[in-house]
């Protein structure tokens, strides 16, 4: 029975058939682990679905949900399309065609892959807002709740996980766009002496930034409590990405009617 399994993994994981006997086979090569490698290197190659899957590759929080979904009080139809927008099979045009992309079929202005639907679709800015002041809201509860005044911008950067830098670099757009803003600060406030920027980006599909983490540790989150409360962050993100594409397909289907906003 393992000799036969072997030979199976040795198989698909080489292309090779192996007839010998199993002594002569490397079970390092011929292993359930190999495998889930080279699935996941061929679904990086591929022209569309392959973008912005590797940063997701051993990331303990942003993929907690994958291993029971139940936890995250997802239904099994959330979390079936959670997967799609996962591993960008969303069906939208770009995912039916590696041709050009032709224009999004609510507002025109854009291609219609799922990066568009999801951070950038002028039709959907309203549920896209949503999703981001939910997620502000939490971190304005924890912070004040460990004893910080916050004021709040009605904004928060979430981004499609394109690349591995993407978030990296939209963390560094959001330190060099409040980059006076410390100077200000202390002008307004003199007792205040050390002012810090962070960022705070966010991946529309359930990407966690470390470095996030370090904030939160900044802000006095405890140990215990950080990596629940960088979970709770992710599903609140997913969650709001699941219901823009809802609508995105509930909209194409009504002929392109503009959502009411509401809270998520």
């Amino acid at each position: 029975m393992l000799g036969t399994l072997a030979r199976k993994l040795w198989l698909q994981i080489t292309g090779e058939k192996s007839t010998g006997p199993i002594e002569g086979l490397d079970l390092e090569v011929a292993s359930p682990r190999a495998l889930k490698e080279k699935e996941i290197l061929h679904w990086c190659g591929l022209q569309w679905q392959g973008r912005g899957i590797s940063c997701f590759k051993a990331d303990k929080i942003s993929n907690h949900w994958l291993k029971n979904p139940w936890t995250g009080l997802m239904t099994e139809s959330e979390f079936i399309l959670a997967l799609k927008t996962r591993t960008k099979t969303f069906p939208s045009i770009s995912s039916r065609t590696a041709a050009s992309i032709p224009r999004c079929r609510l507002c025109s202005r854009g291609p219609e892959s799922l990066g568009h639907i999801i951070c950038a679709c002028p039709s959907l800015k309203d549920i896209r807002m949503a999703r981001h002041n939910t997620i502000c809201t939490i971190l304005i509860r924890e912070a004040s709740a460990l004893g910080w005044t916050c004021l709040s911008e009605p904004k928060l950067m979430t981004r499609d996980e394109s690349g591995e830098d993407t978030l990296f670099e939209m963390e560094f757009f959001k330190r060099g766009k409040y980059f006076p803003f410390p100077e200000q600060v202390r002008l307004l406030h003199s007792s205040i002496q050390t002012v810090r920027v962070w960022g705070f980006p966010l991946g529309a599909r359930g990407k966690w930034h470390g470095p996030n983490s370090s904030l939160l540790r900044a802000l006095g989150v405890p140990e215990a409590r950080l990596v629940p409360l960088a979970r709770k962050i992710v599903m609140r993100s997913i969650f709001g990405t699941l219901r823009i594409c809802k609508t995105f397909n509930s909209l194409v289907s009504s002929g392109g009617k503009e959502p009411h906003s509401e809270g998520q």
